[in-house]
């Protein structure tokens, strides 16, 4: 093993280490303490300790990203870069889609955002299409009432 390699082992060992005996609970705890901070404003809280909207939909990675985005910028939302990577990474873990249920849409993901294309009926293109293409409504999964 060359030297860079192991000078780049010994911290990962110990940060996995630290990560291990830091214990699940005390970063779920975080997770939905950020979660709540930057979402519940808009987002009504539910008993059950979900938010509205937010844990009625399941979307990749980059979905989770473009959706933090526009609420920075359509709804003024404060998030900084780390709380940015770090709700994309937890909502994902939680409520991503599995590479199997994306793999015919992911090409819109390398495409220019507003692009648009039909749905596979009339409702779904007039609703969603007018803003969306298709696949990036296909690359999310919501609750029925939705």
């Amino acid at each position: 093993m060359r030297a860079f390699h192991r000078h780049l082992l010994l911290p990962a060992l110990i940060l996995g280490a630290a990560t291990l005996s830091a214990g699940q609970p005390a970063q779920a705890q975080d997770d939905a303490a950020l979660l709540n901070a930057r979402c519940a404003g808009c987002h009504e809280a539910r008993p059950d300790g979900t938010l509205d909207r937010v844990h009625d939909v399941r979307k990749t990675p980059e979905a989770w990203d473009m959706t933090i985005v526009r609420m920075m910028i359509v709804h003024g939302v404060e998030i900084t870069p780390q709380e940015r990577r770090r709700m994309v990474e937890m909502l994902s873990n939680d409520r991503g889609l599995a590479p199997s249920e994306s793999i015919g849409f992911r090409y819109v993901l390398e495409k220019t955002p507003g692009v648009f294309d039909s749905g596979p009926d009339e409702l779904l293109t007039q609703m969603c299409g007018r803003c969306h293409t298709f696949a990036r409504v296909a690359l999310q999964r919501r609750v029925e009432s939705e």
